[in-house]
């Protein structure tokens, strides 16, 4: 199963280097997963029974 979302990286999320902070991956890897849930419950709601 396929999931695409797109998310924003600020500024505050990015060292002098332009590296992204490791810690920032889980965090969007989190908000990825919470958006996939809440596609996926609608998806059931509006399921024809």
């Amino acid at each position: 199963m396929k999931f695409a979302t797109t998310q924003y990286v600020r500024w505050d999320d990015i060292d002098a280097f332009g590296h992204v902070n490791n810690a920032k991956y889980l965090t969007l890897a989190q908000e990825a997963r919470f958006q996939w849930s809440f596609v996926q419950s609608k998806a059931r709601d509006e399921a024809p029974t």
